[in-house]
């Protein structure tokens, strides 16, 4: 095709698990708080091993996670035994397998969803998995569409208005190159377009941004926001 001569296709390998739950809980300073409340608290680490072991004996997991457990070596613990718990549990090892996207979208909305524990989001995550009967299985992005929609409907219950927000993104996100908007200039023009006049996008916009979907600095009108180019 013409203008494809010199692209360059790379594929990306997924992150191993370790990475997986180190870019999870690098993402904000919350979240660096919660595995240290893992890590040092062992009462969170066993309510998450309980939920998990709950999970496996109703057939909700494989049973290879019957067999999950904390570190057990009488030491000090440190974060480096609850990274290496986490990174066999199902969040990491099956729900989000290493795919940057989806851990960027699921870390950050931790706090826009108001989850308190990382037991909260493995059950609110194994619920939307069994709910749409999603294969253990992770080879075909049918855990990534799942939890896509499931972030989505979340988000929603919180602002009705964000699916029509995304309607007007999922056409920035198609522009070439700069993925970019101004509120001002394009927003106005693009929401009359999809027939979404009284769309007001700034308390939407910024829930969005809090849960990753768009980045950006303050909310003002003469910025310039960046669509994750898979909305479109």
């Amino acid at each position: 095709m013409e203008g494809l001569q010199n692209t360059k296709i790379k594929v990306l390998e997924p992150l191993t698990p370790e990475q997986s739950v180190e870019l999870f809980f690098s993402k904000n300073s919350q979240n660096m708080q919660r595995l240290d409340e893992l890590t040092y608290f062992s009462d969170k680490l066993q309510d998450l091993n309980e939920a998990t072991i709950e999970a496996a004996l109703e057939d909700k997991l494989d049973q290879k996670y019957m067999n999950l457990k904390p570190c057990s070596k009488k030491h000090s613990h440190t974060r480096a035994c609850t990274i290496s718990y986490l990174s066999k549990h199902p969040i990491f090892d099956l729900y989000l397998a290493g795919h940057p996207l989806l851990i960027h979208l699921v870390s950050n909305s931790m706090r826009s969803l108001n989850f308190q524990s990382v037991t909260e989001l493995f059950r609110s995550l194994l619920d939307a998995v069994v709910e749409n009967s999603t294969s253990a299985k992770n080879d075909d992005d049918s855990f990534l569409l799942t939890i896509i929609d499931w972030l989505l409907s979340k988000l929603q219950y919180i602002d009705p208005k964000i699916l029509d927000l995304l309607a007007v993104l999922s056409t920035v996100a198609m522009i070439p190159e700069s993925h970019k908007f101004n509120i001002d200039s394009d927003f106005d023009k693009l929401a009359s377009e999809l027939l979404l006049d009284n769309l007001e996008p700034r308390k939407t916009l910024k829930l969005l941004m809090q849960s990753g979907f768009v980045g950006g600095g303050e909310i003002r009108g003469d910025a310039q926001y960046l669509v994750n180019p898979f909305i479109g």
